[in-house]
């Protein structure tokens, strides 16, 4: 669905997606959360034993929520009720700030420099080396510009 479209709200919930639908009419956005009811987006402690129970919704089911949402301009409503809460405390991990890459990668510049300084004037480098092979190689592509040429006539 385009943003910022305006739609009727009777219409919007046929436009909802399945799980918004559903998340909506077990936790609706207008009353407070029961005692009795977990809350969705946090962990709750069993007061008999005392262990740690996971949320309802997980991180990802939370940010699957708040994406299919946010079309719809719902997501506000859902970091209201505290999805994602805390996710932008954590400090990124040392391999996402800056990539190291491969090694091969990393010098690729250098060595392409390196190969372009010594290409330049090889053709000049080649003539005080070996003047008869230089002058031989100049006469063969000539003869072979010049049967191209030839061939190209006829």
């Amino acid at each position: 669905m385009p943003k910022n479209i305006p739609v009727p709200k009777d219409r919007l919930v046929s436009l909802l997606p399945q799980p918004l639908l559903r998340f909506f009419s077990r936790y609706p956005p207008s009353q407070p959360i029961p005692a009795d009811k977990p809350h969705p987006f946090e962990f709750h402690i069993n007061p008999l034993s005392g262990n740690r129970n996971d949320p309802v919704y997980s991180r990802r089911r939370q940010a699957d929520l708040i994406n299919k949402a946010r079309p719809f301009g719902l997501d506000g409503i859902l970091k209201e009720m505290g999805a994602l809460r805390d996710m932008g405390s954590a400090k990124p991990m040392k391999g996402l700030i800056k990539w190291k890459r491969h090694k091969s990668e990393r010098t690729y510049k250098s060595r392409m420099k390196k190969r372009e300084d010594a290409l330049e004037g090889m053709a000049e480098k080649i003539k005080a080396w070996n003047p008869e092979k230089a002058e031989g190689k100049a006469r063969r592509l000539a003869e072979k510009e010049a049967n191209i040429k030839a061939a190209t006539r006829e």
